[in-house]
């Protein structure tokens, strides 16, 4: 397993998604509770775009590991990507209490507050006649 994993992070650093995703999905039929594997084909997603699918990998590294910062952070990025804020703020909130310290994701997180808190007064007193 190590020589696989060693290799699929070799492909991801290079940029070869192909060869990656072909090498982390035989890594997780082979051994389907090893988050990081999980975790490495959500980063895949995410680097490409498929945010779905990312968070998909990302709930499952969680049932794996629920103290798994990245997953947490990794799903708040693509859920933020799809519009889903709550979601994303959810997200960030859980990784945040993992590692408390991360000024970067805290300052994300008061950003995506303060636009929804805008987003929200923007909508009081609008009618819809």
């Amino acid at each position: 397993m190590f020589q696989l994993a060693k290799s699929a992070n070799l492909a991801l650093e290079r940029q070869k998604f192909s060869e990656a995703l072909a090498l982390l999905n035989e890594i997780i039929a082979k051994y389907p509770r090893f988050a990081e594997a999980w975790n490495r084909r959500a980063i895949l997603y995410w680097q490409t775009g498929r945010y779905q699918r990312s968070i998909a990998d990302c709930q499952r590294v969680l049932a794996l590991n629920p103290s798994h910062f990245g997953a947490w952070q990794g799903m708040g990025l693509c859920q933020l990507h799809l519009g889903e804020v709550d979601e994303a703020c959810q997200s960030f909130r859980a990784a945040l209490r993992i590692s408390p310290r991360d000024n970067g994701l805290r300052r994300l997180l008061q950003q995506e507050k303060k636009k929804g808190s805008k987003r929200k007064r923007g909508q009081k007193g609008v009618r819809d006649d």
